[in-house]
């Protein structure tokens, strides 16, 4: 059996975090909101699951999104986002 091992140019998983918007409410919500004012998308996917995680988490997860995350972000990118997400 071949044993899995990072190759030269694969992105360690420090690099990656530091990409993601990944930790508290508030750290997501600031990186969200400085990212999609810089990049200005049509279009947004988040995948919220990276790793294994149970379904109450998940569960958890879609509920601080829809609660505490979307909202804000919304409110402070303005009327662009707020129109394409109805």
């Amino acid at each position: 059996m071949l044993k899995e091992t990072p190759g030269e140019r694969d992105v360690t998983l420090a690099d990656l975090r530091k990409t993601l918007p990944v930790g508290s409410v508030n750290y997501v919500i600031d990186r969200l909101i400085e990212e999609l004012s810089i990049l200005k998308p049509n279009q947004v996917a988040i995948q919220t699951q990276l790793g294994d995680f149970d379904h109450k988490t998940m569960l958890k997860q879609f509920d601080l999104w829809g609660e505490r995350i979307i909202h804000p972000v919304r409110k402070a990118l303005g009327p662009r986002y707020v129109q394409a997400a109805e």
